[in-house]
C-alpha cells in the first residue's frame, strides 16, 4: 500500500514538472542565448599539458633546518587500519612555520614540515605503545635525535625534505632522519 501512494505522488510531481517546463520560455524565445555554437574543428586541436606554476618552490627548504613545535597522538584513515572505523593511530611531528603564503582575498598558507611516524595496536586498532622494530620510523626518529620519548622531540631541529604524495600528487615538506 505504501509503494501505491509513493507512486501516485511521484507521478503527481511529474506532472507538474512537465507542466511547469511548458510554461518556461525556450532559449530561442529570450533576446541574448545563453550557449553559442563556435565553429572549430575539434579534430585539429592539439591536446595541451595544463600548466600552473608552483604558488610556492619547496626546493628553498631542502635540508634547512626547522624546529619541531608540537608532537600529538592522532588517528587517521588508512587502508592498513585494525580497527572496524578503518582508522589508525599516527603520531604527528608537526614543525615550525618556515613560509607564509598571502594572496589576496584568502587565508594566509602556512608551509611548515610534518612527519606521520606510525604506533602499534593490538587486532582490533587498540593503541598499545611505541614500535620497538629497529627499521620503524619512530625509531630511526629517536636515533636521529637522540631521545627516549616523543615529547623530547620539541624544540630539536631537524634538516628539511621534500616529499611528494602519490594519491594527490603533491609535495609537501617533511623531515629528513
Amino acid at each position: 500500500m505504501c509503494k501505491k501512494v509513493k507512486m501516485e505522488s511521484e507521478n503527481k510531481n511529474k506532472q507538474k514538472s512537465e507542466e511547469i517546463q511548458d510554461t518556461l520560455p525556450s532559449e530561442e524565445d529570450s533576446e541574448v542565448s545563453k550557449i553559442e555554437e563556435v565553429d572549430v574543428n575539434l579534430d585539429e586541436l592539439d591536446e595541451i599539458e595544463r600548466k600552473r606554476d608552483p604558488d610556492v618552490n619547496l626546493e628553498q627548504f631542502r635540508l634547512k633546518s626547522a624546529k619541531i613545535e608540537a608532537v600529538e597522538s592522532i588517528r587517521i584513515n588508512s587502508n592498513y587500519a585494525k580497527a572496524k572505523d578503518g582508522k589508525q593511530h599516527k603520531i604527528k611531528i608537526i614543525g615550525e612555520v618556515v613560509h607564509t603564503l598571502v594572496k589576496e582575498g584568502q587565508d594566509d598558507i602556512n608551509f611548515r614540515p610534518t612527519e606521520l611516524l606510525d604506533l602499534e595496536e593490538d587486532e582490533e586498532g587498540n593503541l598499545i605503545g611505541l614500535p620497538k622494530w629497529e627499521k620503524s620510523k619512530w625509531q630511526r626518529f629517536k636515533r636521529t635525535l637522540n631521545i627516549k620519548k616523543p615529547s623530547e622531540a620539541i624544540g630539536k631541529a631537524l634538516p628539511m625534505s621534500i616529499n611528494h604524495n602519490r594519491k594527490t600528487d603533491k609535495d609537501y615538506l617533511g623531515y629528513m632522519y
